[in-house]
């Protein structure tokens, strides 16, 4: 039988790992893990954020069903210092909000104004059931009615970005169900 020759100075309790150099391998693979962990939800996060489109699709919505099915008048408006879309019900001054939709972190503050404009056909060639080309009347509505029927007034909304960030965007509201319309507005 052959034995297992040592070198000089060791002994056999020698051999393994000390439970110190354990913890510390665990440590590091717990860090590891860690930040592995923090990156994925990251990028989760960056997947699933809205812009301000989506936050502004999705309040209409909102305020179209809570009319609906509350059976009163719904006011949507923007709060510039909140940056989000809040909902109201009863008048227009109401204080009580009763639903908001904030806008993602990273585009609070990137949001010079967001307005509401009352639109009507610009073209002759307009049919009743096709729109082309709007144009916006000359003053802002400071919040859209959505009445207990659904619906609501006729607007463009203009998403202002702060001007280092984009040119404004415009989205034609349909006022029957609050649609995305794809058109022109001048």
């Amino acid at each position: 039988m052959k034995t297992q020759s040592l070198q000089p100075g060791w002994s056999r309790r020698h051999l393994g790992f000390s439970i110190i150099e354990l913890l510390m391998v665990l440590a590091v693979i717990g860090l590891a893990v860690g930040f592995f962990i923090l990156n994925i939800d990251n990028a989760i996060e960056g997947v699933t954020r809205e812009s301000p489109g989506e936050v502004m699709l999705k309040s209409f919505r909102k305020a179209r069903l809570m009319a609906v099915t509350e059976k009163q008048t719904v006011f949507l408006s923007y709060n510039s210092e909140l940056d989000r879309f809040e909902l109201r019900t009863g008048n227009r001054n109401s204080t009580e909000v009763i639903a908001s939709y904030d806008l993602d972190e990273a585009d609070k503050g990137n949001m010079d104004a967001v307005n509401f404009w009352p639109i009507e056909p610009f073209s002759e060639q307009t049919t009743r059931r096709k729109y082309e080309v709007f144009e916006h009347l000359p003053v802002p509505f400071a919040a859209v009615r959505f009445e207990p029927s659904g619906i609501s007034s006729f607007i463009a909304v203009e998403l202002g970005y702060a001007p280092e960030i984009s040119e404004p965007v415009w989205m034609l509201m349909d006022p029957f169900s609050s649609a995305e319309i794809n058109a022109e507005v001048r």
